[in-house]
């Protein structure tokens, strides 16, 4: 989540509030982002925590699947 791009997906999912506005309109309103993710690779990801152990439990759950 270090990536171009990443501090979207954290603003989308982290409950903060974000400045929108209607399609082919010129009012804006505010929105709260608390919408879901999920997240998929072909490899396994590592998470770097730097100790907030706590944030990660509330925000992620990691779901592993293996092929047979």
């Amino acid at each position: 989540m270090n990536y171009k791009g990443a501090q979207v997906i954290k603003k989308l999912v982290g409950g903060d509030w974000l400045g929108t506005e209607k399609k082919n309109g010129v009012d804006s309103f505010q929105m709260k982002g608390n919408f879901c993710m999920i997240m998929t690779s072909n490899s396994r990801l590592r998470v770097h925590l730097d100790g907030d152990v706590k944030a990660r439990e509330k925000r992620m759950a990691i779901a592993r699947y293996e092929a047979l």
